[in-house]
């Protein structure tokens, strides 16, 4: 190739007209406004520190109702309740399934007790907005895939007796 068809990057990417503030050119052309100053807005020279802890996930509270020990919950706490829930899983299916004979075990509290929390908690929040039991019913099939029966669901409302 003959050095007079070799083009460098910034041959090609020179501009063919100067882009100025306020062109109409080039990205944020049209914006009319002075530059932004360079050494910057200084309200961040004066932030102060956030001593306020970060919030914890009201699921770890959903943990111990369950009867989780505290090791459990530091873990669930440590990696996060999502991670915790999908180990949690795994482990009580493992448990299940008698792959660790002979292996050091772990008590694994069933997964169901979390899963029936959840249930109940679903349940007991339709009631109190108000949802006919009939309807509560077909919720709980169709999100949790589980059928229950009326005298159930109201079994569990009286249990907890919703405050309207």
């Amino acid at each position: 190739m003959a050095e007079d068809q070799k083009r460098s990057r910034t041959d090609v990417m020179q501009p063919t007209t100067p882009r100025t503030p306020g062109s109409g050119v080039g990205v944020g052309g049209r914006h009319t406004h002075p530059p932004t100053p360079t050494e910057g807005g200084g309200y961040l020279d004066v932030c102060t520190k956030n001593d306020a802890a970060p919030l914890a996930d009201p699921r770890l509270a959903e943990l111990a109702e369950v009867g989780l020990s505290s090791i459990w919950i530091r873990i669930a706490a440590s990696i996060g309740v999502d991670q915790f829930l999908v180990v949690w899983q795994i482990l009580d299916e493992v448990n299940l399934e008698g792959e660790q004979r002979d292996r050091v075990r772990i008590r694994v509290p069933l997964f169901a007790k979390f899963k029936r929390l959840q249930r109940i908690k679903l349940i007991l929040a339709y009631a109190q907005a108000e949802m006919p039991h009939p309807d509560i019913k077909k919720m709980i099939k169709a999100e949790l895939g589980e059928e229950l029966t009326l005298t159930h669901i109201q079994r569990i409302i009286n249990k907890y007796k919703i405050k309207k």
